[in-house]
């Protein structure tokens, strides 16, 4: 995977990148930190090698962010590539460490999952092709928390925390396991597809593993859809 060379000046602590981001100088539709991370990371295990210049301005949501000089704006940029190299890096070792929130000993990660899929609108071609194909499994966890209020009323709040908390777990090698999907030959890619059909995957009627309680082809198993975004709510 390529990485980007940030020397020309140090970049920011990535708890500054934080303030920075839920500052006024950032806009209002902006990134925060987790849904940040998670669209570093699907782009960093995405389909194709995708420039900087393609993806920065999306972090923004459209609008262009203020810096108070240069040397600010230098280390905004290079916090925001080296998180991404950091990324590419653990990917390579196979050890995946994503930044969620964290309120108590509650762990958020709805927002991360927002960003991940964020990245799919970058490559929706391939994305959706992947959704609709056996593969789908294996977006099922990161589909499952951008939205968990859609887990079916007849779970307990137990049982629920209980499905949220075992798609946390499973997150980094989830992400491992969609890597390694987008780098593997066409032909690899059919026989994987082949493998999981093999493993009691749900038919295109079935109820989705998900938990949602709807079937298969209009849960996990339909296009990833963007989700909306109304940014600098205050993460507790």
């Amino acid at each position: 995977m390529a990485t980007h060379q940030t020397s020309f000046t140090e970049a920011m602590s990535l708890d500054d990148l934080d303030d920075y981001l839920m500052s006024d100088s950032s806009p209002a539709e902006s990134m925060l930190l987790s849904d940040l991370d998670g669209f570093l990371t699907g782009i960093a295990v995405g389909p194709e090698v995708i420039p900087p210049e393609e993806w920065l301005p999306v972090i923004w949501g459209g609008t262009a962010p203020q810096f108070d000089n240069e040397s600010q704006a230098q280390a905004v940029l290079a916090a925001i590539l080296d998180r991404y190299d950091e990324i590419v890096r653990q990917i390579d070792n196979e050890s995946v460490d994503p930044i969620f929130w964290q309120s108590g000993d509650t762990v958020i990660a709805w927002d991360w999952a927002e960003g991940f899929v964020e990245s799919f609108a970058l490559r929706q071609r391939h994305w959706t092709k992947m959704a609709k194909s056996e593969a789908a499994m294996l977006l099922v966890p990161i589909m499952m928390l951008c939205d968990p209020a859609n887990l079916p009323d007849e779970l307990a709040s137990e049982e629920k925390e209980q499905v949220v908390d075992e798609a946390i777990e499973a997150l980094p090698d989830t992400v491992l396991a969609i890597a390694a999907y987008w780098r593997m030959s066409e032909l690899e890619k059919k026989s994987v597809s082949a493998g999981l059909r093999s493993l009691a995957s749900p038919g295109r009627n079935d109820p989705c593993p998900c938990g949602s309680g709807k079937k298969f082809k209009k849960c996990c198993g339909t296009a990833p859809e963007q989700p909306s975004r109304n940014r600098k709510q205050a993460e507790t």
